[in-house]
């Protein structure tokens, strides 16, 4: 199984992709750090089975020189959607993130109501919203659950 990762934070990357290698131990994971270079390698035509990514992270690479990556995006998964969309990729996607609500002043959304929006917009290439909490498990259940529905769904 090969995945594409989109997320910004460094220890909540480790986390992710340390739990995947231990429950699918021939995954191949390639693990981008913003919008801009998750949308570019969405755009290259790789072949990928599955797409996590983050629903809040910068516009571009954190580097030495833009020590901020951009301005940060509070919808930049909503945004990478939108242009998996209109390019027709259509990767199974599962957002994963920190957050229970998004935005500020002129958009805040809940995490169910963002997770609504989602799916009806973006029904079957999005699946499902799983809330990452560092110091909790919950997380790790609700990530396999739904790798083994895609999977069983592509299997079959």
């Amino acid at each position: 199984m090969k995945i594409l990762f989109i997320e910004d934070d460094d220890e909540k990357r480790k986390k992710i992709n340390s739990y995947l290698q231990e429950i699918f131990p021939e995954i191949n994971i390639v693990n981008q750090k913003s919008y801009h270079s998750g949308l570019k390698e969405l755009v290259a035509k790789r072949l990928y089975d599955l797409v996590l990514m983050d629903m809040s992270m910068p516009t571009f690479d954190i580097t030495t020189d833009d020590p901020e990556g951009g301005s940060p995006e509070s919808f930049a998964g909503r945004e990478l959607l939108n242009q998996m969309k209109f390019r027709n990729i259509n990767y199974p996607t599962i957002i994963i993130t920190q957050f229970d609500s998004f935005g500020e002043y002129i958009e805040k959304l809940s995490l169910e109501e963002l997770n609504e929006e989602l799916r009806n917009k973006f029904t079957p290439t999005y699946r499902e919203t799983v809330y990452y909490h560092s110091s909790e498990s919950n997380w790790k259940t609700q990530l396999k659950e739904e790798i083994e529905k895609i999977l069983k769904e592509t299997n079959d």
